[in-house]
């Protein structure tokens, strides 16, 4: 028996492989091989699905679809749920209940991600999500316009999610109320990106009220994380122009996204934070602030790239 055929009637090798393909490409290819790899990559292919509900699409067809997905065999496997909802910025109350009822079924959830083109999720969404989602790790949220959603981060239920093991956050474009009120729902946070928020995240320079919440919800975390040190992350990025599409140095470069202590655009922020939180500045008008504790270390400082 050659090698590779010694590796291919090895089960515990090819489930580990499935890890490493990410290409779906590549995962049907093999589900097409033989009948033991569709057994073994099959649930593969069903990881990471993306639902896409468009302003003119009928009930009837999204039903159609729905019911396709719920009786399938696989979304016990499924791992990351991408829902993109342009209906909005008042979501049908049809549309609404059928993602409820995909939540129902997907209990082994561990990524979640919002697009829509205006407005910004529901709570009632949120809610549904916490409750049959219970394992969640990533919540990814993605908004429309920043001048569609002023108001559409609208609370629908008196009832407040609650994500105990989410420790990834992102929203882009979102409301700044809807987003500090969802951070304050997930308890186990370790990196959070807000991003492209519009001149409503000003933090004490437009909206005092934004930069007091944003402190006291900081003060509560280091206490909690006092004993055990556990890391939280926060990008914060906005402009002072009421558009959410600009292009921030620090948000759309990776190189960027650690402190340069050789740059004099960055700079220590916040008295009250004790040198965790600095921010960059992009033409005056961009404020990008990263805060991080414990105090950054200063391993974590990248190189710039030769190039730039």
């Amino acid at each position: 028996m050659s090698a590779a055929a010694r590796f291919a009637s090895i089960e515990e090798l090819l489930l580990i492989l499935g890890d490493y393909v990410s290409d779906q490409g590549t995962l049907w290819s093999l589900c097409l091989s033989n009948w033991r790899l569709n057994c073994i990559f099959t649930p593969k292919l069903s990881e990471h699905i993306v639902m896409r509900i468009e302003k003119d699409d009928e009930e009837s067809v999204v039903q159609r679809i729905m019911d396709g997905l719920v009786t399938g065999p696989y979304l016990q496997d499924l791992r990351h749920l991408k829902v993109i909802v342009n209906n909005g910025p008042e979501f049908p109350e049809w549309t609404l209940e059928l993602i409820a009822g995909l939540l129902k079924e997907v209990p082994n959830l561990k990524v979640f991600t919002w697009e829509t083109s205006d407005g910004d999720v529901p709570v009632s969404t949120l809610i549904q999500l916490s409750q049959h989602c219970a394992d969640l790790e990533e919540l990814h949220l993605v908004s429309g316009p920043e001048l569609n959603n002023y108001g559409t981060g609208f609370r629908d239920t008196l009832d407040r999610p609650v994500f105990p093991n989410v420790r990834v956050l992102t929203c882009r474009s979102m409301g700044t109320w809807h987003a500090l009120y969802i951070i304050n729902q997930c308890a186990r946070l370790e990196r959070v990106e807000m991003t492209h928020m519009g001149y409503m995240l000003a933090l004490g320079w437009v909206h005092s009220g934004y930069h007091a919440h944003l402190r006291a919800h900081m003060a509560r975390e280091e206490a909690a994380r006092a004993a055990d040190r556990r890391p939280l992350k926060m990008d914060m990025c906005y402009s002072r122009s009421a558009k959410a599409d600009y292009e921030c140095e620090v948000c759309d470069s990776p190189g960027m996204r650690c402190w340069k202590t050789d740059d004099d655009r960055y700079e220590e922020v916040w008295p009250w934070a004790r040198g965790r939180a600095r921010q960059f500045l992009h033409d005056g008008k961009i404020r990008h602030i990263t805060y991080e504790y414990p105090h950054p270390a200063p391993e974590e400082t990248a190189p710039m790239p030769a190039d730039w």
